[in-house]
């Protein structure tokens, strides 16, 4: 999740580094020049565009990297695999063992390991808390899809 695009431009926007320390810059490896070049395209807000050709070893500019085809994936997944991860994360440092017992941890994981476009293993997925004796739901964090937006994730919320 760290390294999708959409993220990692947030990051690298607010120069929000992780542990390394590392400045965060989205390189698209999948690219190339007008002549067919293959090249590396770090897209950096704040040094700008820095173009990378393997072959050659060096930063190109000028006229060889005018023109340039560039290549990426944009997951809209990456809210609803977010708040799955946070929940199971959350969930257990709030309530340690009673949520590590009473959880569908696997519902979490589902969703979390999923790719929306053809939503293969969600069928069924619940991500709740069992019924108490009584029959009543104790807890569920349900989340929706919404078909008119391609399956983008709306809030989760607490029922």
């Amino acid at each position: 999740m760290a390294t999708d695009f959409m993220t990692m431009m947030r990051r690298n926007r607010f120069d929000v580094r992780g542990h390394s320390g590392r400045e965060p810059v989205f390189v698209v490896k999948q690219s190339q020049n007008t002549d067919g070049l293959p090249l590396k395209v770090a897209l950096n807000q704040r040094a700008g565009l820095q173009v990378w050709s393997p072959r050659d070893r060096e930063y190109i500019t000028g006229e060889r990297a005018a023109r340039l085809e560039l290549q990426f994936q944009i997951h809209i997944d990456t809210a609803m695999r977010f708040v799955a991860k946070v929940a199971l994360s959350a969930g257990y440092f709030v309530y340690g063992d009673l949520f590590r017992d009473r959880v569908k941890h696997s519902d979490f994981s589902v969703i979390m390991n999923s790719q929306l476009p053809n939503r293969e293993g969600l069928e069924g997925v619940e991500a709740g808390l069992p019924r108490d004796p009584a029959g009543l739901p104790l807890a569920r964090l349900p989340y929706h899809l919404d078909e008119d937006f391609s399956g983008l994730c709306r809030i989760p919320y607490f029922s």
